[in-house]
């Protein structure tokens, strides 16, 4: 895992098994998918469209339809044994995830088009960060810069000088603009150049945070703001 981390500068955590790590991950080259049978890489650079969207299952919704109607016509006309509420408790189990809302990333790259379907607990709004950097890539053909968030201590550390990454004692959070006072002086990143990757969350106008120190060359002057 630790060896991953060092490969890619945003990291998006998806649930799943105690001893499995599903993620959508960001590198420099690439954009990695690792998340049931979706396990894959895009290059960038082929790497054509990406959309964030809901969509419903049209599979479960219709047969959830159907088994839930033939289960209540076989009540009214036969009998409502055991069996038959069963099936219909089944029909409207199917019915409900078919009317349920997933979040769904549509990759167009090459002459290839991928879905992936995001657990049923993700919010779009958690997720919309992580697409918005690559959205960013497609437009600029570069990655948008990032700002840190300052804590309200003073005295709190948040870059480090060494050759390893560095645990921060507080997360450090980052976001696409500054959301500081205009008056100070904003610490502004490389992503790309980030020791220890970004954990993209999308909560509190941030768009997520990592648990490392900031390393020294990651960060760009206020006057090299070009790289944007």
């Amino acid at each position: 895992m630790i060896l991953f981390l060092l490969t890619v500068f945003a990291i998006y955590k998806l649930p799943g098994k105690k001893d499995t790590t599903q993620f959508l991950g960001l590198s420099s080259l690439y954009f990695k998918v690792h998340y049931g049978k979706n396990q894959f890489e895009i290059p960038l650079e082929e790497l054509n469209r990406i959309i964030l969207e809901k969509r419903r299952k049209l599979a479960p919704l219709i047969l959830g339809g159907i088994i839930t109607s033939l289960g209540l016509l076989s009540i009214f006309l036969f009998s409502s044994g055991l069996e038959i509420v069963a099936i219909v408790a089944f029909g409207l189990l199917l019915t409900y995830f078919g009317i349920q809302e997933y979040v769904v990333i549509h990759i167009e790259h090459s002459n290839n088009t991928r879905l992936i379907w995001l657990p049923l607990k993700i919010q779009l709004e958690k997720v919309r960060p992580f697409i918005a950097i690559l959205e960013y890539y497609l437009s600029k053909q570069n990655f948008p810069v990032l700002y840190v968030v300052k804590p309200s201590l003073t005295n709190v550390r948040l870059v480090h000088y060494e050759d390893k990454p560095v645990e921060s004692d507080i997360p450090v959070f980052y976001t696409f603009r500054n959301i500081l006072d205009s008056d100070t002086s904003p610490i502004i990143v490389n992503p790309l150049l980030l020791d220890m990757p970004i954990t993209i969350s999308g909560e509190n106008r941030t768009i997520g945070s990592s648990d490392y120190l900031i390393n020294q060359s990651a960060l760009i002057a206020n006057n090299q703001i070009s790289f944007t």
